[in-house]
C-alpha cells in the first residue's frame, strides 16, 4: 500500500506524456498495422522507421515516437492523393536526416525509413 504522503513524490516522478516507439491502430489481428521507431537496421544510421499498412485508418494525423531520446515527428496522410495508399512523411530533430524523407505505402504492405545523423556536405 502507497503511504500518502508519498503520493505527490510519485507523482512528480511520472512523466506527464509517456515516451513511445509505437503508434498502433487498433484493428483486427490479421489486419495488424502500425509505425514503429526502433533500432536501427542499416549501418550508420540510428533508428529505422517500419511502416506496416492495412486497411484500418480513417483519417490523416500527426504524432511523435521516441526511440532512445529521439524524437520523430510524423505526418499521417490518409488515403493519399485518392488512392488506397498511405503517405508516411519522417520529421527528425535538427541535426538528423530522414531517408527517404517520406514514403507511400499500399494496402497491406510495408514501409521503411531510416534515420542518419546530419554530418553535412
Amino acid at each position: 500500500m502507497i503511504k500518502p504522503y508519498l503520493l505527490p513524490l510519485l507523482l512528480a516522478a511520472t512523466p506527464l506524456h509517456a515516451e513511445t516507439s509505437i503508434r498502433q491502430w487498433e484493428a483486427p489481428m490479421s489486419m495488424e498495422s502500425y509505425v514503429e521507431l526502433h533500432e536501427p537496421t542499416v549501418p550508420k544510421a540510428v533508428a529505422t522507421v517500419t511502416f506496416k499498412n492495412s486497411t484500418v485508418h480513417s483519417t490523416d494525423e500527426t504524432f511523435s515516437l521516441t526511440y532512445e531520446g529521439l524524437v520523430v515527428g510524423f505526418i499521417f496522410d490518409w488515403q493519399y492523393m485518392d488512392t488506397q495508399s498511405e503517405r508516411l512523411t519522417v520529421e527528425p530533430p535538427e541535426g538528423y536526416v530522414a531517408v527517404p524523407y517520406e514514403i507511400v505505402v499500399d494496402e497491406d504492405d510495408v514501409g521503411y525509413v531510416h534515420i542518419y545523423k546530419w554530418e553535412g556536405m
